[in-house]
């Protein structure tokens, strides 16, 4: 029951993204492997978006505050 709300480090993410982006292997099974739940929950389903979306280098990341925008 611990486990259900632990939070996970940006490299956590990025490796169980990769898994099913470059090793092919299902959501689910990345799921129970990695982040140790039973079902699948769509927690990798956000991760893979925000991953495409933001790029490896920027994805992942706290930002604080808003941004800046320039008149």
């Amino acid at each position: 029951m611990a486990r259900e709300y632990r939070t996970f480090s940006r490299e956590e993410k990025i490796k169980a993204v990769k898994m099913v982006l470059i090793d092919k292997k299902s959501q689910m099974e990345v799921e129970r492997t990695v982040l140790g739940k039973k079902k699948c929950t769509g927690t990798i389903n956000r991760w893979i978006r925000e991953y495409i979306r933001e790029g490896e280098e920027n994805c992942f990341k706290k930002r604080k505050g808003l941004k800046k925008v320039r008149v």
